[in-house]
């Protein structure tokens, strides 16, 4: 989702992934997209304010600022953002939150990169998206859908056509691949 901000509303893109990463106990994700929610209502509120500070993006593939048009307006109304501000002060003090986003190791230079990029930062070396997930797909637990042929991570694909028993992807009957 947010290597699309470019496409859709920054403060959408960071809101829904933070509470979605919040509602499946990934609380250090959810601290850092939630962080940066706040950071872009405050440009919102203040367009004269500068640059979002970028330091906890820089080694992954979500568009930084510079190339993102933040919106004129809000997309959530005032408590909605307020209760989530409150959420990342309460975290902020929390000893348990590690606020750094988790790494992988990159499947051509072996060194560490944000583990949803699917473009390595350091390589430039792309991965399929998988279609699931939007995460990187690994080469050892790679499927495809024998309709539409795009590529998902096996385990992700087959707790989703488990549940769905369809491709996320083009919607036709698929089963789980052992």
């Amino acid at each position: 989702l947010l290597r699309y901000i470019t496409i859709i509303p920054i403060d959408k893109a960071f809101y829904t992934a933070g509470c979605c990463c919040r509602d499946v106990g990934d609380i250090n994700r959810a601290f850092i997209f939630l962080n940066r929610f706040v950071d872009v209502c405050d440009a919102i509120d203040e367009p004269n304010s500068g640059d979002l500070d970028n330091s906890d993006f820089v080694d992954t593939d979500i568009p930084p600022p510079h190339m993102v048009q933040i919106p004129t307006e809000h997309s959530y109304p005032e408590d909605s953002r307020e209760e989530i501000r409150e959420l990342v002060l309460e975290t902020a003090v929390c000893a348990e939150v590690d606020q750094e986003l988790p790494t992988r190791r990159c499947d051509s230079c072996h060194e560490e990169t944000y583990d949803a990029a699917v473009v390595c930062h350091l390589c430039d070396n792309e991965s399929d998206a998988c279609i699931v997930t939007g995460f990187p797909v690994s080469a050892n637990d790679r499927v495809q859908c024998k309709n539409c042929c795009k590529f998902a991570n096996k385990s992700d694909w087959n707790k989703f056509v488990m549940k769905v028993k369809t491709c996320p992807w083009c919607g036709c009957i698929q089963n789980p691949v052992y």
